[in-house]
């Protein structure tokens, strides 16, 4: 995808192009960059990465950029404003934690449709459309 000549060229990324590793199946394990702002779409979709912390500088993750990943449990950053469709469809997903206000976001079933599912907000939800179809398995305060 991209060849990095120190480990200090990674702090330069802000982007990770559309279906930049969609399909890796040796990537497992992934160290995003704390310069990363845009995450696009099917970025990583299909690799079997089980955990990742996604940035503070973090603002966009697009269409089914983890979707069909092995993820567990995600922390949204505070500083993310767009979040598109099935961006973390993954069916072994269980916890979710949003700790910035996901009111612009546009995607629908952002977190696919697992039944297990358990969305813990930080702030109170003002698009009631945006998670409907997850009911009670939001906690907000």
């Amino acid at each position: 995808a991209f060849l990095l000549n120190r480990s200090s060229d990674l702090e330069i990324v802000d982007t990770i192009d559309n279906n930049a590793f969609e399909k890796c199946n040796q990537l497992s394990t992934i160290q995003l960059p704390t310069s990363l702002k845009v995450l696009g779409e099917r970025c990583f979709s299909g690799c079997p990465i089980s955990d990742v912390k996604l940035p503070e500088s973090l603002e966009v993750v697009g269409h089914s950029c983890f979707s069909g990943c092995q993820l567990t449990n995600i922390i949204v950053p505070k500083r993310v404003k767009s979040v598109d469709d099935r961006a973390f469809s993954c069916e072994t997903l269980t916890f979710v934690t949003i700790l910035g206000d996901p009111s612009s976001w546009e995607g629908w079933y952002v977190f696919g449709n697992n039944e297990n599912l358990q969305i813990n907000v930080a702030h109170k939800l003002s698009n009631g459309k945006l998670f409907r179809d997850y009911g009670n398995r939001i906690i907000q305060p």
